[in-house]
């Protein structure tokens, strides 16, 4: 017995295909993203202007208390290498000092240039009333040799030997210096800084 084949008339145009409209009905995907974006909104914005209000508030608040506190910079340089890597970025604590809460030695800490738009980052190593000195890549602290477990010093870099005769510091006076002593001392600034160019304490 024959089957009989369907067969397609080409000689008529063909016929455009069938368009389905997608609506929320049958898009479940589209439906539930909008209670989501409304949940969003709400939580922004708010239902309410008092809330609004309240939340703008709290965020200028927060951003004033975080600037008052802290202030980031970047680090340009090798000098504190390897404790904190050239181009990183850090936090800074301007309020962790205060009469109470002297610089210790071995806080690394942000210090105002003199010409006041420049901040270094350095180490302190002396205070007030000490007396301090290099020799053969050692600081000496009044005459004894200062324990520094932070450096990271190569035998083959101490041909450039960091030599320099003894100050005694003033009253409100501290010796700071970079954590990276291979490298010489020409190319390093460091040295005596007033407590008033302290302006705080690193954080990380």
């Amino acid at each position: 017995m024959d089957i009989p084949l369907e067969t397609e008339d080409l000689s008529q145009p063909p016929r455009a295909p069938s368009v389905v409209e997608i609506t929320e009905t049958n898009s479940p995907a589209s439906f539930q993203r909008s209670p989501k974006s409304s949940r969003w909104r709400s939580f922004i914005v708010g239902s309410k202007w008092t809330w609004t209000l309240t939340r703008i508030f709290i965020l200028v608040l927060g951003f004033y208390i975080f600037w008052s506190h802290y202030f980031p910079i970047q680090i340009t340089g090798p000098s504190m290498e390897p404790t904190y890597p050239d181009r990183s970025w850090n936090l800074i604590n301007r309020t962790y000092y205060d009469p109470q809460h002297a610089p210790k030695r071995g806080d690394v800490v942000a210090i105002e240039a003199r010409a006041g738009d420049v901040v270094f980052l350095k180490r302190i190593i002396g205070l007030p009333g000490e007396r301090i000195g290099f020799f053969n890549n050692r600081v000496y602290i009044n005459s004894e040799p200062l324990e520094e477990p932070y450096l990271v010093l190569k035998p083959k870099e101490r041909r450039d030997a960091w030599t320099q005769r003894s100050v005694e510091l003033g009253e409100r006076e501290y010796f700071v210096v970079g954590d990276n002593r291979s490298m010489p001392m020409r190319h390093h600034t460091f040295g005596l800084t007033s407590r008033e160019r302290i302006l705080g304490k690193i954080v990380f």
